[in-house]
Protein backbone atom coordinates (compact mmCIF):
# COMPACT_ATOMS: atom_id res chain seq x y z
CA UNK A 1 0.00 0.00 0.00
CA UNK A 2 1.35 3.35 -1.27
CA UNK A 3 2.28 6.30 0.49
CA UNK A 4 -0.53 8.71 -0.42
CA UNK A 5 -1.27 12.55 -0.22
CA UNK A 6 -3.92 14.13 -2.02
CA UNK A 7 -5.50 18.22 -2.61
CA UNK A 8 -8.63 18.49 -0.44
CA UNK A 9 -9.34 21.76 -0.58
CA UNK A 10 -7.12 25.27 -1.21
CA UNK A 11 -9.98 27.98 -0.38
CA UNK A 12 -11.18 27.38 -4.37
CA UNK A 13 -14.87 26.98 -5.04
CA UNK A 14 -15.06 22.70 -4.98
CA UNK A 15 -13.12 20.44 -2.86
CA UNK A 16 -11.73 17.43 -4.55
CA UNK A 17 -12.71 13.95 -3.72
CA UNK A 18 -9.91 11.39 -3.67
CA UNK A 19 -10.57 8.09 -5.41
CA UNK A 20 -9.33 5.92 -2.60
CA UNK A 21 -12.31 6.77 0.04
CA UNK A 22 -14.97 6.29 -2.75
CA UNK A 23 -18.10 7.55 -4.14
CA UNK A 24 -20.64 9.28 -2.60
CA UNK A 25 -24.07 8.51 -2.76
CA UNK A 26 -27.03 10.55 -4.08
CA UNK A 27 -27.70 12.42 -0.98
CA UNK A 28 -24.38 13.07 0.35
CA UNK A 29 -21.97 15.91 -0.42
CA UNK A 30 -25.42 18.14 -0.79
CA UNK A 31 -24.24 21.34 0.40
CA UNK A 32 -21.92 24.45 0.07
CA UNK A 33 -18.42 23.78 -0.33
CA UNK A 34 -17.93 24.74 3.70
CA UNK A 35 -20.22 21.78 4.67
CA UNK A 36 -18.62 19.36 1.84
CA UNK A 37 -15.37 19.42 3.45
CA UNK A 38 -16.59 19.03 6.61
CA UNK A 39 -18.63 16.28 5.29
CA UNK A 40 -15.49 14.77 3.90
CA UNK A 41 -13.81 15.30 7.15
CA UNK A 42 -16.32 13.70 8.74
CA UNK A 43 -17.02 10.38 6.56
CA UNK A 44 -13.18 9.59 6.39
CA UNK A 45 -13.46 8.71 10.08
CA UNK A 46 -16.21 5.86 9.58
CA UNK A 47 -15.31 4.94 5.82
CA UNK A 48 -19.10 5.82 5.00
CA UNK A 49 -18.59 7.86 2.22
CA UNK A 50 -21.10 6.11 -0.07
CA UNK A 51 -23.28 4.57 2.69
CA UNK A 52 -24.91 5.68 5.91
CA UNK A 53 -26.70 8.54 6.57
CA UNK A 54 -27.37 11.59 3.99
CA UNK A 55 -25.62 15.46 4.28
CA UNK A 56 -28.60 16.63 6.76
CA UNK A 57 -28.84 13.51 8.55
CA UNK A 58 -25.01 13.81 8.97
CA UNK A 59 -24.77 17.71 10.14
CA UNK A 60 -27.52 17.18 12.23
CA UNK A 61 -26.45 14.30 14.00
CA UNK A 62 -23.01 15.72 14.55
CA UNK A 63 -24.33 19.03 16.48
CA UNK A 64 -26.28 16.67 18.55
CA UNK A 65 -23.20 14.78 20.11
CA UNK A 66 -21.13 17.63 20.05
CA UNK A 67 -18.09 15.66 18.45
CA UNK A 68 -17.44 19.33 16.56
CA UNK A 69 -13.39 18.59 15.29
CA UNK A 70 -14.75 18.12 11.73
CA UNK A 71 -16.11 21.72 12.12
CA UNK A 72 -12.49 23.10 12.46
CA UNK A 73 -11.72 22.29 9.22
CA UNK A 74 -13.62 25.00 7.28
CA UNK A 75 -12.02 28.89 7.68
CA UNK A 76 -13.62 31.81 7.01
CA UNK A 77 -11.55 35.29 6.88
CA UNK A 78 -13.37 38.57 7.62
CA UNK A 79 -11.80 42.14 7.79
CA UNK A 80 -13.08 44.45 9.91
CA UNK A 81 -12.08 47.72 9.16
CA UNK A 82 -10.66 50.45 12.30
CA UNK A 83 -10.36 48.02 14.79
CA UNK A 84 -10.33 49.12 17.87
CA UNK A 85 -9.04 47.40 20.91
CA UNK A 86 -12.29 46.50 21.95
CA UNK A 87 -12.68 44.23 19.60
CA UNK A 88 -9.47 42.14 19.87
CA UNK A 89 -10.53 41.68 23.72
CA UNK A 90 -13.32 39.50 22.79
CA UNK A 91 -10.86 36.62 21.56
CA UNK A 92 -8.87 36.49 24.55
CA UNK A 93 -8.85 32.45 25.25
CA UNK A 94 -11.24 31.56 22.54
CA UNK A 95 -10.08 28.60 20.46
CA UNK A 96 -9.91 28.46 16.86
CA UNK A 97 -8.99 32.03 15.84
CA UNK A 98 -6.41 33.65 14.55
CA UNK A 99 -5.88 37.58 14.80
CA UNK A 100 -3.74 39.65 12.17
CA UNK A 101 -3.40 43.90 12.07
CA UNK A 102 -3.32 44.88 8.72
CA UNK A 103 -2.93 48.48 9.33
CA UNK A 104 -5.97 50.05 10.60
CA UNK A 105 -7.84 47.21 9.86
CA UNK A 106 -8.35 43.35 11.75
CA UNK A 107 -8.56 40.25 9.82
CA UNK A 108 -9.83 37.61 11.70
CA UNK A 109 -9.45 34.12 10.72
CA UNK A 110 -12.05 31.44 12.12
CA UNK A 111 -13.70 28.23 11.83
CA UNK A 112 -17.07 27.03 12.29
CA UNK A 113 -16.09 25.07 15.44
CA UNK A 114 -15.90 28.45 16.86
CA UNK A 115 -19.22 30.03 16.06
CA UNK A 116 -21.29 26.96 17.86
CA UNK A 117 -18.78 27.02 20.41
CA UNK A 118 -18.82 30.85 21.13
CA UNK A 119 -20.52 31.33 24.13
CA UNK A 120 -18.84 28.34 25.79
CA UNK A 121 -15.83 30.78 26.33
CA UNK A 122 -17.55 34.03 26.86
CA UNK A 123 -17.59 34.83 30.44
CA UNK A 124 -18.47 38.30 31.81
CA UNK A 125 -18.96 39.92 34.93
CA UNK A 126 -21.38 42.43 35.52
CA UNK A 127 -19.12 45.35 36.22
CA UNK A 128 -19.84 48.17 34.01
CA UNK A 129 -16.56 48.45 32.15
CA UNK A 130 -16.81 44.22 31.38
CA UNK A 131 -20.67 45.17 30.58
CA UNK A 132 -19.36 47.91 27.99
CA UNK A 133 -15.74 47.31 26.97
CA UNK A 134 -16.12 43.21 26.46
CA UNK A 135 -19.31 42.25 26.01
CA UNK A 136 -20.98 44.66 23.58
CA UNK A 137 -18.24 44.04 21.37
CA UNK A 138 -18.43 40.42 21.70
CA UNK A 139 -21.88 40.22 20.50
CA UNK A 140 -21.47 42.18 17.59
CA UNK A 141 -18.24 40.26 16.43
CA UNK A 142 -20.79 37.56 16.79
CA UNK A 143 -23.04 38.76 14.44
CA UNK A 144 -20.47 39.61 12.10
CA UNK A 145 -18.52 35.99 11.92
CA UNK A 146 -21.76 34.57 12.34
CA UNK A 147 -23.80 36.09 9.33
CA UNK A 148 -20.33 34.88 7.48
CA UNK A 149 -21.03 31.81 8.57
CA UNK A 150 -24.69 31.43 7.87
CA UNK A 151 -24.20 32.16 4.87
CA UNK A 152 -21.46 30.16 3.92
CA UNK A 153 -22.49 26.89 5.55
CA UNK A 154 -26.68 27.02 6.61
CA UNK A 155 -27.28 23.43 7.37
CA UNK A 156 -24.40 23.60 10.39
CA UNK A 157 -24.74 27.41 11.37
CA UNK A 158 -29.04 27.72 11.67
CA UNK A 159 -29.91 31.12 10.31
CA UNK A 160 -33.09 30.78 12.72
CA UNK A 161 -31.20 30.12 15.50
CA UNK A 162 -28.71 32.99 14.37
CA UNK A 163 -31.89 35.68 14.41
CA UNK A 164 -33.09 35.15 17.88
CA UNK A 165 -29.55 34.75 19.57
CA UNK A 166 -27.29 37.45 18.00
CA UNK A 167 -29.51 40.34 18.71
CA UNK A 168 -26.98 43.53 20.14
CA UNK A 169 -27.94 45.28 22.93
CA UNK A 170 -28.92 48.51 21.70
CA UNK A 171 -29.33 50.39 25.13
CA UNK A 172 -25.36 50.62 24.80
CA UNK A 173 -23.75 53.82 24.20
CA UNK A 174 -21.15 52.05 22.06
CA UNK A 175 -23.84 49.72 19.79
CA UNK A 176 -23.97 52.69 17.24
CA UNK A 177 -20.06 53.14 16.45
CA UNK A 178 -19.67 49.06 16.94
CA UNK A 179 -22.95 47.77 15.17
CA UNK A 180 -22.38 50.39 12.34
CA UNK A 181 -18.44 49.12 11.67
CA UNK A 182 -18.27 47.90 8.21
CA UNK A 183 -16.98 44.60 7.45
CA UNK A 184 -16.13 41.94 4.51
CA UNK A 185 -14.94 38.59 3.67
CA UNK A 186 -11.38 38.62 2.63
CA UNK A 187 -10.93 36.79 -0.68
CA UNK A 188 -8.88 33.46 -0.88
CA UNK A 189 -5.86 35.66 -3.08
CA UNK A 190 -5.18 38.22 -0.23
CA UNK A 191 -4.35 35.72 2.73
CA UNK A 192 -1.65 35.58 4.18
CA UNK A 193 0.39 32.46 5.40
CA UNK A 194 -1.84 32.25 8.94
CA UNK A 195 -5.65 32.47 7.01
CA UNK A 196 -4.25 30.30 4.12
CA UNK A 197 -5.86 26.98 4.73
CA UNK A 198 -5.07 24.11 2.65
CA UNK A 199 -6.98 20.24 3.35
CA UNK A 200 -4.97 16.81 2.40
CA UNK A 201 -6.00 13.92 2.51
CA UNK A 202 -2.89 11.43 3.96
CA UNK A 203 -3.05 7.39 3.88
CA UNK A 204 0.42 6.62 5.50
CA UNK A 205 0.96 3.80 8.53
CA UNK A 206 -0.55 4.61 12.31
CA UNK A 207 2.66 4.78 13.73
CA UNK A 208 3.21 7.71 11.13
CA UNK A 209 -0.12 9.09 12.07
CA UNK A 210 0.91 9.08 15.31
CA UNK A 211 3.89 11.63 14.67
CA UNK A 212 1.16 14.12 12.23
CA UNK A 213 -0.96 14.68 15.19
CA UNK A 214 2.01 16.00 17.56
CA UNK A 215 1.10 19.14 14.99
CA UNK A 216 -1.70 21.11 16.91
CA UNK A 217 -1.21 24.28 16.55
CA UNK A 218 -3.20 25.84 13.39
CA UNK A 219 -4.05 22.44 12.43
CA UNK A 220 -7.39 20.30 12.44
CA UNK A 221 -7.43 16.54 11.67
CA UNK A 222 -9.56 13.84 11.11
CA UNK A 223 -8.73 10.43 11.62
CA UNK A 224 -10.34 6.90 10.74
CA UNK A 225 -11.47 5.40 13.33
CA UNK A 226 -10.49 1.61 14.27
CA UNK A 227 -13.59 1.46 16.56
CA UNK A 228 -16.11 2.34 13.77
CA UNK A 229 -14.22 0.62 11.03
CA UNK A 230 -13.98 -3.04 10.33
CA UNK A 231 -10.36 -3.42 9.99
CA UNK A 232 -9.77 -7.22 8.96
CA UNK A 233 -8.57 -6.64 5.70
CA UNK A 234 -7.26 -3.34 5.94
CA UNK A 235 -3.71 -2.96 4.46
CA UNK A 236 -0.06 -2.66 5.63
CA UNK A 237 2.36 0.13 4.86
CA UNK A 238 5.73 -0.61 4.00
CA UNK A 239 7.99 1.18 5.79
CA UNK A 240 10.41 3.14 3.16
CA UNK A 241 13.63 1.83 4.99
CA UNK A 242 12.17 -2.31 4.47
CA UNK A 243 11.42 -1.34 0.24
CA UNK A 244 14.63 -0.29 0.36
CA UNK A 245 16.56 -3.28 1.97
CA UNK A 246 13.62 -5.50 -0.42
CA UNK A 247 15.39 -3.63 -3.50
CA UNK A 248 18.35 -4.14 -2.53
CA UNK A 249 19.76 -7.17 -4.89
CA UNK A 250 22.22 -7.94 -2.97
CA UNK A 251 19.92 -8.52 0.48
CA UNK A 252 18.55 -11.96 1.81
CA UNK A 253 15.01 -10.43 1.29
CA UNK A 254 13.74 -13.87 3.30
CA UNK A 255 14.60 -12.10 6.39
CA UNK A 256 12.25 -9.63 6.09
CA UNK A 257 9.02 -10.83 4.29
CA UNK A 258 8.65 -14.07 6.34
CA UNK A 259 8.41 -12.27 9.74
CA UNK A 260 6.69 -9.55 8.21
CA UNK A 261 4.13 -11.78 6.46
CA UNK A 262 3.86 -13.62 9.87
CA UNK A 263 2.88 -10.56 12.23
CA UNK A 264 0.60 -9.38 9.62
CA UNK A 265 -1.10 -12.63 9.10
CA UNK A 266 -1.25 -12.83 13.30
CA UNK A 267 -2.48 -9.51 13.91
CA UNK A 268 -5.51 -9.44 11.62
CA UNK A 269 -6.59 -13.59 12.65
CA UNK A 270 -5.99 -12.11 16.35
CA UNK A 271 -8.12 -8.92 15.71
CA UNK A 272 -10.76 -10.71 13.97
CA UNK A 273 -11.16 -13.48 16.35
CA UNK A 274 -11.52 -11.35 19.44
CA UNK A 275 -13.88 -8.98 17.38
CA UNK A 276 -15.91 -12.11 17.05
CA UNK A 277 -15.85 -12.71 20.71
CA UNK A 278 -16.28 -9.90 22.12
CA UNK A 279 -19.24 -9.06 20.01
CA UNK A 280 -20.46 -12.54 21.18
CA UNK A 281 -20.17 -11.98 24.98
CA UNK A 282 -21.63 -8.74 24.93
CA UNK A 283 -25.11 -9.31 22.79
CA UNK A 284 -25.42 -12.82 24.96
CA UNK A 285 -25.51 -9.60 27.90
CA UNK A 286 -28.24 -8.01 25.99
CA UNK A 287 -26.33 -4.84 24.70
CA UNK A 288 -27.49 -4.04 21.02
CA UNK A 289 -25.16 -5.78 18.21
CA UNK A 290 -23.73 -2.18 17.42
CA UNK A 291 -22.96 -1.12 20.75
CA UNK A 292 -21.36 -4.60 21.14
CA UNK A 293 -18.78 -4.48 17.66
CA UNK A 294 -17.97 -0.43 18.21
CA UNK A 295 -16.69 -1.67 22.07
CA UNK A 296 -15.00 -5.33 20.97
CA UNK A 297 -13.49 -2.67 18.15
CA UNK A 298 -12.35 -0.85 20.28
CA UNK A 299 -10.59 -3.61 22.21
CA UNK A 300 -9.25 -5.76 19.81
CA UNK A 301 -6.94 -2.85 17.81
CA UNK A 302 -4.69 -2.77 20.24
CA UNK A 303 -3.48 -6.33 18.71
CA UNK A 304 -3.33 -4.50 15.40
CA UNK A 305 0.29 -3.14 14.28
CA UNK A 306 1.78 0.36 13.49
CA UNK A 307 1.95 -0.74 10.58
CA UNK A 308 -1.70 -0.31 10.01
CA UNK A 309 -2.69 1.69 7.23
CA UNK A 310 -5.15 4.86 8.00
CA UNK A 311 -6.65 7.76 6.33
CA UNK A 312 -6.69 11.26 7.55
CA UNK A 313 -8.08 14.82 6.21
CA UNK A 314 -5.26 17.16 7.71
CA UNK A 315 -5.95 21.09 7.37
CA UNK A 316 -3.18 23.66 8.53
CA UNK A 317 -2.64 27.33 7.62
CA UNK A 318 0.32 27.70 4.95
CA UNK A 319 2.37 28.93 8.22
CA UNK A 320 1.81 25.77 9.52
CA UNK A 321 2.23 23.54 6.40
CA UNK A 322 6.05 25.58 6.03
CA UNK A 323 6.77 24.78 9.83
CA UNK A 324 6.30 20.82 9.75
CA UNK A 325 7.85 20.66 6.15
CA UNK A 326 11.00 21.71 7.72
CA UNK A 327 10.76 19.42 10.40
CA UNK A 328 9.62 16.77 8.34
CA UNK A 329 11.37 17.13 4.96
CA UNK A 330 14.93 16.59 7.10
CA UNK A 331 17.53 13.88 6.98
CA UNK A 332 16.42 13.76 10.55
CA UNK A 333 12.91 13.01 10.31
CA UNK A 334 11.49 9.54 10.08
CA UNK A 335 12.03 7.98 6.43
CA UNK A 336 7.77 7.21 6.36
CA UNK A 337 7.08 10.87 7.25
CA UNK A 338 9.74 12.01 5.14
CA UNK A 339 8.39 10.61 1.85
CA UNK A 340 5.30 11.41 2.64
CA UNK A 341 6.17 15.70 3.21
CA UNK A 342 8.42 15.32 -0.28
CA UNK A 343 4.87 14.32 -1.55
CA UNK A 344 2.71 16.96 0.59
CA UNK A 345 5.10 19.51 -0.77
CA UNK A 346 4.36 18.63 -4.31
CA UNK A 347 0.96 18.82 -3.84
CA UNK A 348 1.14 22.13 -1.82
CA UNK A 349 3.21 23.71 -4.76
CA UNK A 350 0.24 23.35 -7.05
CA UNK A 351 -2.51 24.72 -4.90
CA UNK A 352 -4.06 28.31 -5.60
CA UNK A 353 -1.40 29.02 -2.43
CA UNK A 354 1.63 27.90 -4.12
CA UNK A 355 3.07 31.45 -3.43
CA UNK A 356 4.17 30.40 0.02
CA UNK A 357 5.83 27.01 -1.17
CA UNK A 358 8.09 28.18 -4.53
CA UNK A 359 10.57 28.39 -3.16
CA UNK A 360 11.31 25.24 -1.57
CA UNK A 361 13.20 22.49 -3.64
CA UNK A 362 13.64 18.79 -2.52
CA UNK A 363 17.47 16.94 -2.85
CA UNK A 364 18.04 13.01 -1.82
CA UNK A 365 18.65 12.59 1.29
CA UNK A 366 21.58 11.41 2.94
CA UNK A 367 20.35 7.77 4.06
CA UNK A 368 18.88 7.57 -0.30
CA UNK A 369 15.48 7.25 1.23
CA UNK A 370 13.20 9.90 0.19
CA UNK A 371 14.11 13.66 -0.36
CA UNK A 372 14.84 16.47 2.00
CA UNK A 373 14.40 20.54 1.74
CA UNK A 374 17.65 22.02 0.43
CA UNK A 375 16.25 26.07 1.15
CA UNK A 376 14.36 25.36 4.40
CA UNK A 377 13.12 28.71 4.51
CA UNK A 378 9.71 30.16 5.27
CA UNK A 379 8.07 32.47 2.19
CA UNK A 380 5.63 34.60 4.26
CA UNK A 381 5.11 36.83 1.02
Amino acid sequence: MPITAKLVYDGGPDIHIPSEMGTPSNNQLQGTTLENLSELACRVCYDSLGKGRSSTELHKHIKEVSHLSVYEHPTITVEIPNAYQNYWRTFINRPGTWLELKGPHLHVTYNLRTIIEWDKYTTFTNTDYQEHAIKVPSNHIRHILRSYATRLAPTIIDREQWDTDITPPVKSPYFQELYGTPHSLVPSEEHGPHSAWISIYISCSRGCSHELVRHGNETAISQRSTRYVDETESPYITHPLITDYLNNPITDTDLITRPIHNAEETSKISYKNIVSTLTTYMTRASINKLTARKAARGAARGYLGNALQTELIFSASAHQWLHMLQLRCSEHADPEIRVLFATILNVLQHTRYNRFFKDLTLSPSPDGIGSIITQPQENTK
